[in-house]
């Protein structure tokens, strides 16, 4: 296993100082299920399972990769890469993934900036929960890139909450931080009200249409809306040119 240094983003503008900052309550919400961890990354398992040949994996904001460790050791990956900007997240990963059966790297740095700085090829990629830190420009800067590190035959994996069609961003985050105001109870008050300051100045989500516009315009014609639960959505992204 091998962890490796990167280029920290130090204006942070993908919001993921959140998670940096405050892990116990991110972790908080992944132990309650609030944003559907468990039931995303069962749906993950069955889809990636059904792949025919084992498969490289690079996964963008992966934090401590928890949840996807969990599937991966029933997986047949052959090579795992993970980014974080947290190196304390990091250092979890490097422990969850302790056993799987394949060379595992983790970098330090800002998954926009690893993908447009990385030569790399791969047969998965991956990212839960941080795509909608990304304005427009960037995540067709990001669905961009991803398309130019996929081999033949792969796919952009996406786990991120997803603003109803025709909503508008402001609707969306009245809405979004309400339910988190009615559902999410077992945060404190002041838990609950950093985490609704983090939405409210970091989340700028699409819709589905405009996603998938977005991803077009990037060369990945083939979009597929896997699975909902809520709020969040499993998508997969690919192009019939590769």
């Amino acid at each position: 296993m091998t962890l490796v240094a990167g280029t920290m983003d130090t204006q942070d503008k993908s919001g993921q100082g959140f998670f940096v900052d405050s892990w116990a309550v991110y972790k908080k919400l992944v132990a309650e299920n609030y944003m559907f961890h468990r039931d995303i990354y069962a749906e993950l398992k069955t889809l990636w399972a059904r792949r025919d040949e084992p498969f490289s994996l690079l996964d963008l904001g992966c934090g401590d990769a928890i949840h996807l460790a969990n599937i991966a050791m029933v997986l047949p990956i052959s090579r795992y890469d993970g980014v974080d900007l947290s190196p304390v997240a990091l250092q979890l990963a490097e422990q969850n993934l302790q056993g799987l059966n394949c060379p595992v790297n983790l970098h330090t740095g800002d998954m926009l900036s690893f993908l447009e700085s990385d030569e790399s090829k791969y047969d998965v990629i991956f990212t839960s929960y941080a795509f909608h830190h990304l304005n427009k420009p960037e995540m067709m800067r990001f669905l961009g890139a991803a398309f130019h590190h996929l081999r033949p035959g792969g796919q952009l994996a996406l786990v991120d909450v997803i603003r109803q069609q025709g909503q508008s961003l402001a609707d969306y985050l009245d809405a979004f931080c309400e339910d988190m105001r009615r559902q999410w109870l077992n945060l404190s008050p002041e838990e609950l009200d950093h985490a609704i300051r983090h939405v409210r100045d970091c989340d700028q989500p699409p819709a589905l249409e405009e996603l998938r516009e977005i991803a077009l315009q990037a060369g990945l014609d083939d979009f597929r809306a896997i699975y909902r639960k809520d709020w969040y959505q499993l998508i997969t992204f690919g192009s019939r040119a590769l």
